[in-house]
């Protein structure tokens, strides 16, 4: 029962539906209108249309196709289109399907990658089955030479008046394709007065499961179609007994019976599945059947999946008429996760379908490629010998160090060979499908990328055969990261006493660079003196060798992060061991944060002292002394192995160097302050071209930037209502944006001591903003060179940063496969990478929001690079 199940069925429910409106036109048709067949639905349908019922054009259009009126069904489905009558998928294939036989296009195409089309499938001497009849042919199952047929061949008085043609039976043909009667071991009046077939027969022939339609219509006046089984005990047949999960208000038809797992596949449109007819599976425990279920969406699609069989090899094949088949029902069969499509000659623009084998050598199909709409045959094909089999081959990428897999990795591969050439994304098994093949495939060449990898480029043919496919493996190295840090610890050790009091006032202590010298001088005297092993304080003089690399390595990066316009708080806590008096441990402590202090004062390769004068780095003292020392650690002046030399006493003599960087004005604007603007960014200011003023700088710590006055007073209220009183709202010149401030403060410093609890208490996105107090006075101004205007500075979000061009490239092209067409890369960058971007922005704040988007749908690894 090829269109019983979904075209008889779909157009009871279609009729019905219009029943109403179409017996207000036609009356003396009564109720028996829901009866009528396919001819009479045209006939009426026209009728309607012609009477005004132009909202039925769609119906009609449906009718036709299903009765192959191809031409008339297209140009109906056209004025549809016209209407807007069209909406449903299953109205979207059937145009589609129907322009695909006539050559042109419905509009509703579309190639999602859903089936694997590549797929070499050569069958060998396809023609028609000797023993079709002039009527539908179709659903051929072999069994132990015999193959069963269902057909409506039979001569009888009975016709199915929708489709004119007698009931569907179930007939015999032996191996020269005659027909023969039923077999002897077969149930007895297998055939019915009614629908019967398609059918299903065990190998050890116990078993026997047959589709027939229920006698009597269900509530809404459908016949549809159950499931009937047969048991043999003791060489006896039970009777028919309807399959258990059968209601007469869906469908269940098409079965097939897999012997080696006991298992009975079928069809059907009942409630819960995907759309459509959907495949199911039942086991049979010899006695009963298990409840159905649903083979699930990797097979079943919101069209309708029927037909179900096994192939030689054990794998699942089935039809399906989804609008990507190459029109109406194609077989699919379904191996390793993958619907591949059977190629031409087996499908057709036109209904293929019920596929089944004769052993390895010999296969047979269905098909209304010739004879029409309802008139099915059955074809018959030679097997490639073997039966060709293909595997799926996938690569997977890990990381060289770890070995753990490296996922949203890109691997380019191709054979001009083979002709084979493609792009994957590794999932985050780190695997990607490449191709599907059978063994030995030759050599590919390879291309494999990731941002922040080294990017590998080999040819190599050792695919690995692992469980049911092949797989070949690459090993990345990862590339040192490049990121922006915005904080940090530094933790420094001081020798005792160290250091000592300066005549001239804390200004005049040694610095620490002197007093990490001194540590090394007097190494010595702790491995001579101390009650620590050798091993304790050589991994303590590590930590203390460590934190001076440390603070080394910060100069640079401080160096550049002042020039990119950020501030910087230094928040400096000094300790003492217990030995000595607390007034004195605390002058102590005083000493060695100015030591500290004076290793930035000092430092002749950098230009912190102007940053410091101009409170670009504002230090903040803590004393602690030895008010927190450990109760353990020794004060006594006569145990000096213990009081001075033991790790436990050198661990309390230290200062805590917590930096945070600082956002501010600078780096929110699109061009760089005056006091940033250097010669080798513009031409010289002509004098006359700059207004000189008196500045009133206030700082404001902004926690919000809002689109609309409204929204800013929201927060300004939130703000008020947690009891901040200096809250208030400033309007941006710069991007248009009202600023919602916590607070303002005379003096930087005063700003820059309060927004760490600020950003603790309400926000950690606070920060710095700059402005004139006289907003009536005029702003100081330096006209810009023409360069400056044609070269703005842009903030620019980094996915990928390689040393060669092909890894940037590779990125690049993967982010424009996912539909990103912002992306682009920058050659011209520091330390010579080539940077992949998502995106540039005019100011860092528009950056910033963009960033957290990036991490979590992109890459986690973006971070933002400053540049002209």
């Amino acid at each position: 029962m090829k269109l019983w199940g979904f075209i008889f069925i779909l157009y009871g429910a279609l009729i019905i539906s219009q029943a109403e409106e179409l017996q207000a036109s036609f009356p003396e048709q009564g109720e028996g209108f829901i009866a009528l067949d396919l001819g009479q639905a045209k006939t009426y349908l026209q009728k309607a249309i012609e009477s005004g019922h132009d909202s039925l054009t769609i119906n009609l259009a449906e009718v036709l196709f299903y009765m192959g009126e191809y031409e008339d069904a297209l140009n109906f489905y056209r004025k549809s289109e016209t209407l807007s009558l069209i909406s449903t998928l299953q109205q979207k294939r059937n145009f589609t399907h129907t322009a695909r036989l006539l050559n042109t296009t419905s509009g509703y195409e579309s190639s999602t990658g859903y089936f694997y089309r590549d797929w070499e499938f050569d069958a060998k001497n396809m023609k028609p089955f000797s023993g079709n009849s002039a009527k539908e042919d179709f659903a051929p199952f072999n069994w132990n030479n015999i193959l069963f047929v269902t057909s409506s061949r039979k001569s009888s008085r009975r016709f199915f008046s929708f489709s004119n043609k007698p009931f569907l039976n179930v007939y015999a043909f032996d191996e020269n394709h005659e027909q023969i009667r039923l077999p002897d071991f077969l149930p007895r009046r297998l055939n019915t007065r009614f629908h019967d077939g398609p059918i299903a027969i065990s190998a050890d022939t116990n078993l026997v499961v047959i589709t027939r339609n229920f006698k009597r219509p269900n509530l809404r006046d459908e016949h549809n179609l159950y499931l009937e089984y047969y048991v043999r005990e003791n060489s006896r047949w039970s009777d028919g007994r309807m399959f258990p999960f059968s209601d007469d208000r869906y469908s269940m038809q098409h079965p097939w019976y897999d012997d080696k797992n006991q298992t009975l596949y079928f069809s059907s449109d009942m409630p819960g599945g995907y759309g459509g007819f959907d495949l199911y599976k039942a086991k049979w425990n010899g006695k009963e059947w298990e409840t159905p279920v649903n083979l699930g969406p990797d097979i079943n699609s919101p069209y309708d999946e029927v037909f179900p069989s096994l192939s030689p090899d054990g794998d699942l094949i089935y039809s399906t008429n989804h609008i990507e088949t190459h029109g109406g029902l194609d077989i699919v069969l379904y191996r390793d996760g993958m619907r591949n499509l059977f190629p031409k000659p087996i499908n057709s623009p036109y209904d293929d379908f019920a596929i089944s084998f004769d052993g390895d050598s010999l296969g047979f199909f269905s098909t209304n490629r010739v004879t029409g709409i309802l008139k099915d045959n059955i074809y018959v094909f030679n097997i490639p010998d073997p039966f060709p089999i293909e595997y799926n081959f996938f690569a997977t990428v890990k990381d060289a160090e770890t070995l753990d897999p490296v996922n949203e990795a890109l691997v380019a591969f191709g054979s001009d060979e083979k002709n084979v050439f493609g792009i994957v994304i590794t999932d985050e098994d780190g695997r990607g499908l490449l191709f599907r093949s059978a063994p030995d495939p030759g050599v590919f060449n390879f291309e494999v990328s990731k941002s922040g990898y080294h990017a590998l480029r080999l040819s190599n043919d050792e695919f690995r055969p692992e469980d049911q496919h092949f797989n070949i493996t690459f090993l990345l190295e990862q590339m040192p990261e490049i990121e922006l840090i915005t904080q940090g610890l530094i933790v420094l050790y001081f020798e005792n006493d160290i250091p000592p009091i300066a005549r001239m006032g804390y200004r005049s202590v040694a610095d620490y660079e002197a007093a990490y010298n001194i540590y090394l001088k007097n190494r010595d005297l702790y491995f001579q003196n101390s009650i620590n092993t050798r091993e304790e304080l050589d991994d303590f003089f590590e930590k203390v060798d460590s934190s001076m690399l440390k603070l080394r390595s910060f100069l640079p990066y401080l160096q550049e992060q002042l020039e990119a316009g950020f501030d910087f708080s230094i928040e400096l806590t000094a300790y003492a061991s217990p030995l000595a008096t607390s007034r004195y441990n605390e002058l102590l402590s005083r000493r060695r944060n100015a030591s500290v202090k004076n290793f930035f004062h000092n430092q002749l390769d950098f230009d912190f002292q102007t940053y410091i004068d101009n409170e670009r780095i504002i230090f903040n003292e803590i004393i602690i002394g030895d008010t927190k020392a450990p109760s353990q650690v020794s004060a006594s002046r006569t145990d000096r192995q213990r009081s001075v030399y033991s790790v436990e006493a050198s661990r309390e003599r230290r200062v805590h160097l917590e930096w945070e960087m600082i956002p501010t004005e600078r780096i929110m604007i699109a061009d760089k302050p005056l006091e940033q603007i250097s010669p080798v960014d513009v031409e010289p200011v002509i004098e006359e071209e700059i207004v000189e003023v008196e500045l009133f700088p206030t700082h404001f710590i902004i926690v919000g930037s809002l689109r609309t006055m409204s929204r800013a007073r929201e927060l300004l209220r939130e703000l008020e209502g947690k009891g901040v009183r200096s809250a208030g709202i400033l309007e941006s010149p710069v991007d248009g944006n009202f600023r919602v401030y916590h607070s303002a403060y005379q003096s930087r410093r005063q700003a820059i001591n309060e927004i760490r609890q600020i950003r603790t208490d309400f926000t950690p996105d606070a920060w710095i903003f700059t402005k004139e107090a006289d907003t009536d006075k005029p702003t100081f101004v330096a006209t810009p060179s023409p360069d400056e205007v044609t070269k703005e500075l842009r903030y620019y979000i980094i996915i990928g940063a390689f040393r060669n061009f092909s890894g940037a490239e590779a990125t690049l092209q993967r982010a424009r496969l996912q539909g990103i067409e912002t992306v682009g890369i920058l050659e011209d960058t520091p330390h010579g990478f080539y940077h992949v971007y998502f995106n540039s922005y005019p100011n860092l704040r528009q950056a910033r929001e963009a960033l957290n988007e990036v991490r979590r749908n992109i890459s986690g690894d973006a971070w933002i690079l400053r540049k002209k």
